[in-house]
């Protein structure tokens, strides 16, 4: 009978583990969204570099996908509808963002190939970063003491 739970210690451990993983820092929900963003950022620049790869070599501000970094939004309000403790993944500078977003979306005389939109509702993608996401707020819960 050494092997019995008591029901009262399981509950209290739940409740434990419960509470614990529902007050996570400021400093824990931005690392676990960094992982996201991480896979993100990988992802983006291997479509940049598959499909818009090009031989031009710009002296000044380099290639589009060699660009590509990840930010954690600063002084946004919460009508920005960005929230905060969220990664921004997308290019370093203006003249590539411009580019990419012609490139995405098209114009009079460019056909969009929507590369960004299409790798951002790609089931693939998502479940890499959530599964990123999840390691990282399990590890978080082990540094915590939890099981």
């Amino acid at each position: 009978m050494a092997d019995e739970i008591n029901l009262d210690d399981a509950i209290n451990k739940w409740i434990k583990k419960v509470k614990s993983a529902s007050e996570l820092s400021e400093a824990d929900r931005l690392d676990i969204n960094m992982a996201g963003a991480d896979v993100f950022e990988k992802a983006l620049r291997d479509e940049t570099n598959a499909k818009h790869r090009s031989s031009h070599k710009d002296e000044s501000f380099g290639h589009a996908a060699d660009n590509i970094g990840k930010y954690a939004p600063k002084g946004l309000s919460k009508d920005s509808g960005v929230k905060l403790g969220s990664f921004l993944v997308g290019w370093k500078n203006r003249y590539h963002a411009m580019n990419m977003l012609r490139l995405n979306d098209g114009t009079k005389k460019i056909i969009g190939d929507h590369f960004v939109t299409n790798l951002r509702q790609n089931s693939t993608v998502r479940s890499e970063m959530l599964k990123a996401e999840k390691e990282r707020y399990d590890e978080i819960l082990r540094k915590k003491g939890d099981d």
